[in-house]
């Protein structure tokens, strides 16, 4: 057993019968243009950073409507420019690195003056080093990011420039953001992690709880999806984080296809939801996974962030479906197609679009799956719980314990599982102190442990409704209009 100094939470397996700290909090990762923020870049790159809504996005990280070359730029639109309701707070950690992914060379462009102001039309553009022969940035010249024009904003503080006006800079190189910077690296001995493990240090950065972790454009990379995985079970060695994923759409342009693609490369996790296609918003493309997280999000506010709800059949701020570079329309018999699977999807339901599917990857319907790796809220409600105990104990290691303060804690934590229970997220829970005959000597060695058990309410997956002709009726005529 390792060595274990502070509050911890073990998911144990399936007991069968005859704060907004802990809830919420998604991590996305992938790449966003800090270049074009100005900012230094070493507080941008491979470091959580909080983000509340659009505005700050904007200035910390930046923005663009190239998705294919900032995968991240979908979740802030996802998350802070939703026609049916923003949603927030997420954390980003970007892989992107302006400083060293550059390409060879600075370009050369030239910028036609109106008034005194141009535009230079690169998304790839570093700001930062924008330069005009003979001139000085921020005495003759100045050059910002603008999200509503989508370019960088030329601005002529002399007076005196001829247009147009030639200018170098420097471009990200896209090409070097693979799978490989997105996974990332870790190194204990000097505290440094990158990309998806930097994970570890959400909780002490950010000082929130990681609760989700989705990488649109990268988690359907089987390599990227096991390194969330293994991100997510634990970090910081002690947060539980639901994953969600995505099945690719090219190459993968049919549901039997979709299904056979789940299956061979094994995306069959309780720890993960997965999805498949994609869906389109105007102009606009995003992953399912994305959209999952805003939809739990959402929903978890509804119960004052306890997790207890699927975020299937919750409105999805989307226009219709998107496979491979073309729309697509499937009907609801061919979308629980893919719920049978153990896959995520949308659908139109009830008049509106929604997110469709309150399983994990691991069901199977027809398999052996058990309850506990059925629907998607069950995990979320066990690892909520893991994590509230986590938190609301942390503070107490080193405080001396003596059994009165052990018969508080279980009063304690029983009061909160009922709380639980009358809100209707749990059918039943409890929790008991094990003894000492069960724990042997770990209690001389200050490791008190507690036991509990708890079944989260499961969802309506469906009415069904039984209609029989009754042929009782007619007796009305026979009774002169009026019915026995």
């Amino acid at each position: 057993m390792p060595y274990e100094h502070g509050a911890y939470a073990v998911m144990g397996g399936s007991v069968g019968g005859n704060t907004d700290l802990v809830s919420g909090l998604p991590v996305y990762v992938g790449a966003l243009p800090v270049h074009l923020t100005g900012l230094p870049p070493e507080g941008l790159v491979n470091k959580p950073v909080l983000l509340r809504n659009m505005a700050d996005a904007e200035r910390l990280v930046g923005y663009s409507d190239s998705w294919d070359k900032f995968s991240l730029c979908e979740a802030l639109s996802a998350h802070f420019d939703n026609r049916i309701q923003n949603v927030g707070p997420i954390v980003v950690i970007n892989v992107l690195d302006p400083k060293t992914m550059k390409k060879a060379g600075p370009k050369t462009a030239q910028v036609a003056l109106v008034g005194g102001r141009g535009l230079i039309t690169d998304d790839e553009c570093i700001v930062g080093t924008v330069e005009v022969a003979g001139k000085v940035a921020g005495v003759d010249f100045t050059v910002r990011w603008s999200t509503a024009k989508q370019a960088v904003e030329f601005r002529d503080l002399t007076g005196e420039m001829t247009s147009p006006v030639t200018v170098t800079y420097d471009q990200v190189d896209l090409e070097q953001v693979t799978a490989a910077e997105v996974i990332g690296n870790s190194d204990p001995e000097t505290g440094v992690y990158t990309g998806i493990r930097a994970m570890e240090t959400v909780y002490q950065l950010t000082g929130s709880v990681p609760t989700m972790l989705c990488a649109p454009a990268f988690s359907s990379i089987p390599a990227v999806r096991l390194a969330m995985l293994a991100a997510a079970d634990r970090a910081d060695g002690h947060w539980y984080a639901h994953v969600l994923t995505d099945i690719p759409t090219d190459g993968v342009s049919t549901i039997s296809e979709a299904i056979q693609w789940k299956a061979d490369n094994a995306y069959n996790s309780a720890a993960e939801v997965t999805h498949w296609p994609k869906a389109r918003r105007g102009g606009k493309v995003y992953h399912l996974s994305t959209l999952s997280v805003v939809a739990a999000m959402r929903v978890d506010a509804t119960h004052s962030g306890v997790p207890m709800e699927t975020p299937s059949n919750k409105p999805a701020d989307i226009d219709g479906y998107y496979i491979s570079g073309s729309e697509a329309n499937f009907t609801s018999t061919q979308a629980n197609l893919l719920n049978q699977n153990g896959i995520r999807t949308v659908a139109f339901t009830g008049g509106r679009w929604a997110m469709w599917g309150p399983h994990t990857a691991a069901f199977v319907h027809g398999d052996a799956t058990p309850l506990s790796d059925t629907y998607d809220n069950t995990p979320r409600m066990l690892y909520f719980l893991a994590n509230w105990f986590q938190v609301q104990y942390a503070r107490e290691i080193g405080a001396p314990i003596n059994n009165n303060r052990v018969d508080a804690i279980i009063n304690e934590v029983r009061a909160y599982l009922d709380g639980l229970r009358t809100l209707g997220a749990l059918l039943y829970a409890d929790i008991e102190f094990e003894p000492i005959q069960v724990a042997g000597d770990l209690v001389t060695e200050g490791r008190f442990s507690f036991f509990s058990t708890a079944t989260p309410t499961p969802p309506v997956r469906a009415y069904v409704l039984t209609l029989a002709y009754n042929e009782g009726g007619l007796s009305a005529y026979a009774n002169g209009g009026v019915s026995a």
